[in-house]
C-alpha cells in the first residue's frame, strides 16, 4: 500500500498545513540512534555532534530557503499539484525500501516523527521545485527565523541522506572511543541521562552541544579519532589502497552518442566500421547530438563499466544500451590512477577510512535506526 496524499488524509493539501508541527515532535529527539559500549546516543546527539562539527550550516540554509518559498506559496494562494506531491513522497519510500505503509510509519517514528511531519515535508520539497530561483517574499536569517522554521529544519535533517551520514560519524568516533577504553564503559550514564534535558529545546534546534560537558567530551572524541585518521592515511597504506582501487579509479574520456532506436544505432555503427565516417561526422549526418564525458570508471553507470573498461582508445564501441537509450560510445583516452591527482587521493582516503571504522562500527555499534549502508 501506498503512503502518499491518495491513502492517508491529513489536509495536506491545504498549504498552510506546512506550518502545523506535531507539537510533541521535539520530545521525539530522544529516541535512540545507535548503542556503542552500553551507552545509547539519541538522535540529539547526532544533531550536538555535528552542530560542534560545523556541518549543519549549509543544510540550515537548504532548509531556510525550503521554508520560505513553501511560505511564498502560501501568500500566493497557490494550489499544490496533489499527484506531484504524491510522487514526491513515493519515491523517498520506495528510495528507502518502505513498501508498506506499516513500515513507513515505524521508520519515522523511529525518528521521532509523525506521518503529518512526512507529508508536509514533501508539500515543502515539491514548493522547492516548483518555485526555484523565486526571489520574492525575502527569507528568513540563521539569527532571526521563527520557531517553526527552526522546527522544520529538524523535519528536514532527520529526513535527508544527511542525517545518516552524521549519524555515522558520530557511531565511527564512539566506535573509536570504546576501541580505545577511553572511560569505563560500565559507569556510563543511561539513554535517559543522555538527552538534552527539559527546557533545552533550543540546543536542540541550533544542533549546538550546550553543556561544558558534552563540549569537551565531543572535543575529546574529535581529537582523537583526527589523530587516528593521520595514523591510518600513511604513504604505505595510500599506495597499498591504490593498487586495489586501480581500475575504479581509472579516468576515461569518451565522445557518446544517443539514438533513439537500435536500428538507427546499427546504421550508425556500420557508417563507422565500413564507411569509415567518423563518431563527430556520423552525428552531424543523422543530427543527432554529440556529447562529450570526463569520468573515473566507478562515476559511471553500472552496466557501463565493463563495457568501456573493454574497449581499446580510439576505438568506437558497438552499440549498447535498450530501448530508446542506444549509445554508441568512443573512447578517446584513458588515464591511469597517481596519488598527486587530488580526486584519486581523496577516494583513497575516503576508502582507507571507511574500511577501517566500518570494522570499528561493526564490533562496537548496534544500530537503533535504518541507517542507508552507503552513508
Amino acid at each position: 500500500m501506498r503512503l502518499g496524499l491518495d491513502t492517508i488524509n491529513t489536509g495536506i493539501s491545504d498549504v498552510g498545513a506546512i506550518g502545523a508541527l506535531n507539537a510533541n515532535r521535539l520530545g521525539g529527539l530522544d529516541r535512540a540512534a545507535f548503542v556503542a559500549a552500553g551507552r545509547t546516543r539519541v538522535l540529539a546527539d547526532v544533531m550536538s555532534a555535528a552542530g560542534f562539527r560545523g556541518e549543519l550550516e549549509p543544510l540550515r540554509q537548504v532548509s531556510f530557503n525550503r521554508s520560505r518559498l513553501a511560505d511564498l506559496a502560501c501568500q500566493r494562494e497557490l494550489e499544490p499539484d496533489e499527484v506531484a506531491v504524491d510522487e514526491i513522497a513515493g519515491d523517498y519510500r520506495y528510495g528507502r525500501d518502505l513498501t508498506t505503509a506499516e513500515e513507513c510509519e515505524r521508520w519515522l517514528m523511529d525518528r521521532g516523527l509523525s506521518v503529518e511531519d512526512f507529508q508536509a515535508h514533501c508539500l515543502r520539497v515539491y514548493w522547492e521545485k516548483q518555485l526555484a530561483g523565486d526571489e520574492g517574499g525575502g527569507g528568513n536569517g540563521a539569527d532571526d527565523e521563527p520557531e517553526e522554521v527552526a522546527r522544520w529544519f529538524e523535519v528536514d535533517l532527520l529526513l535527508s541522506d544527511d542525517f545518516d551520514r552524521l549519524a555515522r560519524q558520530l557511531a565511527w568516533r564512539a566506535a573509536l572511543a570504546c576501541d580505545h577504553h577511553l572511560r569505563d564503559i560500565s559507569t556510563q550514564p543511561t539513554a535517559a541521562s543522555t538527552t538534552l534535558p527539559p527546557g533545552d529545546s533550543d540546543g536542540i534546534s541550533s544542533g549546538v552541544a550546550t553543556t561544558p560537558d558534552r563540549i569537551e567530551e565531543l572535543r575529546r572524541m574529535e581529537d582523537t579519532f583526527q589523530t587516528r585518521c593521520r595514523e591510518l592515511l600513511t604513504v604505505e597504506n595510500q599506495r597499498r589502497c591504490l593498487a586495489s582501487l586501480r581500475l575504479p579509479l581509472t579516468r576515461f574520456e569518451l565522445d557518446i552518442l544517443q539514438l533513439d532506436e537500435d536500428l538507427a544505432a546499427r546504421e550508425a555503427y556500420l557508417c563507422i566500421t565500413q564507411d569509415h565516417m567518423s563518431l563527430a561526422e556520423v552525428a552531424v549526418e543523422a543530427d543527432y547530438e554529440l556529447s562529450s564525458l570526463s569520468t573515473l570508471l566507478q562515476d559511471l553507470r553500472q552496466e557501463w563499466q565493463p563495457i568501456v573498461l573493454s574497449a581499446a582508445v580510439g576505438t568506437v564501441l558497438p552499440p549498447f544500451g535498450s530501448g530508446e537509450e542506444r549509445f554508441l560510445c568512443l573512447v578517446t583516452s584513458k588515464q591511469e590512477p597517481t596519488l598527486d591527482r587530488p580526486e584519486v587521493e581523496t577516494r583513497v582516503n575516503r576508502t582507507i577510512l571507511r574500511q577501517h571504522f566500518m570494522e570499528l562500527e561493526a564490533r562496537h555499534v548496534q544500530w537503533q535506526i535504518r541507517v542507508d549502508p552507503a552513508a
